[in-house]
């Protein structure tokens, strides 16, 4: 399922890293809880031409559509991940 793809690829891709302290979902609806805020990683997301939704001040709420490809799916795993370690970790590449 899409859902679980986008799931686990965000899980590989934020491993270990700080301020991340869940992943979870249903379906397609996926959240990441920081410890901190991350209302500034919505402008970083929406320059990267992703649309994001972050909500309780400290979780990023993802509602991608059902008819996404797995390409497109990576995509925003790379978009959100890159603007995260951007923002939060002094990274500047996916993957770094």
């Amino acid at each position: 399922m899409l859902g679980d793809r986008i799931m686990a690829s965000f899980k590989t891709a934020l491993a270990g890293i700080e301020h991340v302290v869940e992943i979870r979902g249903k379906g397609c609806m996926i959240g990441i809880e920081l410890n901190k805020p991350c209302k500034s990683l919505f402008s970083a997301a929406m320059a990267a031409g992703l649309i994001i939704n972050v909500t309780a001040d400290t979780v990023i709420r993802l509602l991608p559509p059902f008819i996404m490809t797995d390409d497109q799916a990576d995509q925003v795993v790379a978009i959100l991940s890159t603007a995260y370690q951007r923002l939060y970790t002094g990274l500047t590449s996916y993957g770094d």
